[in-house]
């Protein structure tokens, strides 16, 4: 009898740390307001020019986790034999780990000199990350570009996995220019606010920067990283139908306009296209390019490289699953002169790099 009343207040008190947890949850939880405006550091004043060759860079950083035998406890892949594999981590395995990756990402994109910079899941004050303002460090090294930054991950301390708490996050979207931004706005996406599936997808968001042309117009430049475990896709799907008409809208308002970034869909019709040993990881799906109006069109890389591994098994070429999810989206009046994947071999993130050179016609 002692023993069932021992079990019971155990019980009991279970039930107690789960409720006060949630409840810890809820009241900690918080949309950030949309269209949202964002601070500029600005150091950078020239205006761009028409016909003039301009060159942007897109990269995932990973929030400094990902080397190329880093796996994600949130990823699982099949086979083709039927083997299930989970991946294993859910923060970076090492302080120093994490500084080198992203110092190694900070490398590689100076390597190509770009104008223009996108980066996303970029940590300022995370668990995950041992508290690394990686925003810092990335500023540090392009001194002389204007800055933004929009929050795109916050949460509360997320006690799960249970063998490694993943703990807070708070991370973004950075964008460098080596020109004027004059203004930026985070606008938020759709996004799961089911009563405990709101905890997990963070807080979706997209940040627009407006930059001056020597003609009195402006080039637009969308930092994007879409949702990426939503069961089915359904709100990467409404992220994309909200992205597209923002587009639109840009457009018709006589602007030049670039999406760029990790749209967490396939952009390439890359799902069968590089050697794999798995099967289509459940994560995978096709951008909807029908959403686009004939005013768009994404610069096709031709494939030349992946830009996204599966993390659910440590990467080796020829075995682990690869697709392109990376790239970007420009308006017509943009014309393209280069664009490439960036081959990698995903050192320092499980993402590889975009690099695009461009004029405004």
């Amino acid at each position: 009898m002692v023993i069932l009343w021992i079990l019971l207040a155990i019980f009991l008190f279970l039930i107690l740390v789960l409720v006060g947890y949630y409840i810890y949850l809820a009241t900690s939880y918080y949309r950030i307001e949309d269209d949202l405006k964002i601070k500029i550091e600005e150091n950078a004043m020239q205006c761009i020019n028409l016909g003039e060759k301009y060159s942007i860079l897109t990269t995932n950083i990973g929030f400094g986790a990902y080397s190329d035998s880093y796996t994600f406890f949130m990823d699982r892949g099949v086979m083709e034999n039927g083997k299930i594999n989970h991946g294993r981590y859910s923060k970076a395995r090492s302080k120093l780990e994490c500084l080198e990756n992203v110092n190694g990402s900070i490398a590689l994109v100076k390597s190509y000199n770009p104008d223009f910079v996108f980066f996303q899941e970029v940590d300022t004050d995370s668990t995950r990350s041992y508290h690394i303002n990686q925003a810092q460090m990335i500023k540090k090294e392009f001194r002389k570009y204007s800055a933004s930054f929009g929050v795109n991950f916050h949460s509360a301390f997320l006690a799960y996995p249970l063998y490694s708490f993943h703990g807070k996050s708070n991370s973004g979207l950075l964008t460098l220019a080596n020109k004027k931004i004059d203004e930026a706005i985070r606008k938020s996406l759709p996004i799961d606010e089911g009563m405990f599936s709101r905890f997990f997808d963070l807080d979706r968001a997209i940040v627009i920067n407006y930059l001056p042309i020597s003609n009195g117009k402006k080039l637009v430049l969308i930092n994007c990283h879409l949702s990426a475990y939503d069961k089915g896709g359904k709100y990467r799907e409404l992220q994309t139908k909200l992205l597209s008409s923002l587009l639109e809208n840009l457009y018709k308002d006589g602007n030049y306009v670039i999406a760029g970034g990790d749209f967490n869909q396939d952009i390439s019709d890359s799902i069968d296209y590089f050697p794999t040993k798995e099967k289509v990881p459940y994560w995978v799906k096709k951008f909807k390019k029908e959403y686009l109006s004939n005013n768009f069109y994404f610069a096709d890389a031709k494939n030349n490289a992946p830009t996204c591994r599966g993390a659910n098994i440590p990467y080796e070429k020829g075995i682990s699953y690869l697709t392109v999810i990376d790239g970007f989206i420009l308006s017509k009046n943009i014309e393209v002169i280069k664009v490439f994947n960036v081959e990698n071999e995903f050192k320092y993130s499980d993402h590889n790099p975009v690099y695009l050179e461009f004029i405004l016609k």
